[in-house]
């Protein structure tokens, strides 16, 4: 199967973990789509790219695309 997550903003993607996290373990392939770069949805200290960073470590680890 091929899921397909689309996420406001890095960091969303999150909230239903378990659910990609045993859609991968089942082989499917997960992608995640960001409409946002998020850097100021909530805290304007975090610099430039910051959640962007974050989802990206996230997605290797997990091994979403």
């Amino acid at each position: 199967k091929k899921i397909l997550v689309i996420a406001a903003h890095p960091d969303d993607e999150i909230i239903d973990r378990g659910t990609l996290i045993k859609h991968k373990k089942n082989g499917d392939v997960v992608q995640v789509v960001f409409t946002s770069d998020g850097d100021f949805s909530r805290n304007i200290k975090n610099p430039k790219g910051f959640r962007e960073e974050s989802a990206i470590k996230v997605a290797k680890k997990l091994k979403f695309k």
